[in-house]
Formats: structure tokens, sequence, C-alpha cells
């Protein structure tokens, strides 16, 4: 059987956020509201010079024993049979408890605001509210296909694969001890991984203080300043790679449902 399962390596991470742009344009997220279905924590620490950043990618963790699901009282939330938390919009009544039980900050409203926009954005909503969060880009998996944050990270630093399968990269790296879940004291059993974690995981820090408790993840600000303004020029390319390849049925939707008759210029118009 099927268990998809991502690692994140810290160690290679450089805040590019080319994940982030991938990953709203893909699934089609609120982002102008500055919320995404997965994002880069990036923590500075010290005064300049004697300053130190790390990078934290954080989304929704998959778990095989989720919080949310069992507090979702209408059964909008349910698990797929290769292990991916879904939500059914539908279904979905908006009263936010599985908001409250995922132990991770990985669920988001997509509220009236966000539908209103996303008609301008995308040119189609969601039907109502709903919460939302990441499914590993289930669409994409069906045809064959990485999640978008992982298919658009230049440096490597998304591996996904099927925990089943003792050849797949990441079943190795979590076998191993290599890879490390986050905050696994919650007892969800998550199935994101992390490498370069350190004692983050190990002392069974509170996610929520997560980002700024990063030991074996910090780096250098001399070292991260140049790769990252590197990475994110090299990274927005990426994302321009991967808008050119996926997004012509947005842009080919657009173009259809702007379409309107000419408007008809008035008797003063045109004289001018």
């Amino acid at each position: 059987m099927t268990r998809y399962a991502m690692v994140l390596d810290l160690t290679t991470c450089t805040g590019c956020r080319a994940c982030q742009a991938a990953c709203a344009l893909e699934n089609q997220t609120p982002y102008w509201a500055e919320i995404m279905r997965t994002h880069v924590e990036d923590v500075t620490r010290g005064e300049f010079p004697q300053t130190e950043r790390a990078f934290l990618p954080r989304l929704c963790n998959q778990c095989e024993n989720p919080a949310c699901l069992d507090a979702c009282p209408t059964g909008a939330t349910y698990q797929t049979a290769d292990g991916i938390v879904m939500v059914n919009q539908e279904k979905c009544i908006d009263c936010k408890y599985c908001m409250t039980a995922c132990p991770y900050d990985a669920r988001y409203e997509y509220n009236d605001a966000d539908r209103a926009q996303a008609q301008v954005v995308f040119a189609q909503a969601p039907a109502k509210t709903f919460v939302d969060k990441c499914t590993f880009c289930a669409q994409r998996l069906k045809l064959g296909q990485e999640p978008a944050c992982v298919a658009t990270c230049l440096a490597g630093a998304r591996i996904f694969g099927d925990l089943d399968d003792p050849k797949s990269q990441v079943a190795q790296l979590v076998a191993t001890g290599k890879a490390q879940p986050l905050a696994p004291e919650a007892g969800t059993k998550p199935k994101v991984f992390y490498i370069g974690l350190g004692a983050l995981a190990a002392n069974g820090l509170p996610v929520e203080i997560a980002s700024a408790s990063l030991t074996s993840a910090w780096q250098n600000e001399k070292l991260v300043g140049s790769v990252a303004l590197g990475a994110t020029i090299v990274g927005a390319a990426g994302v321009f790679a991967y808008a050119r390849r996926n997004a012509q049925k947005h842009f080919a939707q657009v173009a259809i449902e702007m379409q309107a008759p000419p408007v008809e210029k008035s008797a003063e118009e045109k004289e001018k």
C-alpha cells in the first residue's frame, strides 16, 4: 500500500519561497492575504554582524492519526487509502474545530473576502467558505506528477515519495533516522519529516516556537545572504518555468470568462 510522505532538508533550503508561489498557482490559495498551504518561516537572531538565520518550511503533516479528522463533526475531513488527509468543501461548515485540533497550525479559512478576490484573480472561486489545507497536490499525484512545491524546489530541499517503498529516498531517510518528524509527542504520527531538525524535535519544543528554537539548522548570515540572493533569482526562474508548464488552463479560462461584448462609445466620445 502507498503511504505518501515528504522530507524537508533544512540544510539545503535557501528560503527562496518558490514553493509558496508554485503552490499558490497550482491550488489557487489566497496568497493576497499571506495565507498559503505551505510557507517558509524565516527567523533571524542576534545583531549585525553577529547574526544567524534559519528557514523552516511548514505544511500539513498528513498525519497517520490526524487530530483534525476526529474533530470534524460533519465528516468533511477524511483520509484517503494512500494516507492523504483531504477536505470535502461541500460538507465543511466552517466551524474551525479542525483548525483548533491541528497541532501544526496547518489549516486556514477560505473566507468570503478571499472568495471575492479569487474570482478577480483566478476567474473562479469556491462556492462557499470552508477550511483549506495542503493535500500533497492530490490532483497532480493522480497524473503521476510530484506536488507543485517539490517540482519547483531548485535546491532539492523537498523530497517526496512512498514510505512503504524501501527503495524510495524518503523511506530510506526516515528508516535511518536522518529525517525526523516535528513534535512527535503530539501523537498524530506525522508523515512530514525534517533533516537538520536537531534539538528541536529531540527536545519536544512547542510548534509555536519551532522556528525560534532551531539549533542545527541555523546558518551564518554571510553564507545565507549570498546563497539566498542567488536562490531567489534562480527560484523565480523556476516558478516561471513551472507556471509555463502548468498554468495554461488558468489563463485560458480567464481569457474566456473575461470576454465581453465591446462597449458602445457615447456620442461625446465619438466626437473626441
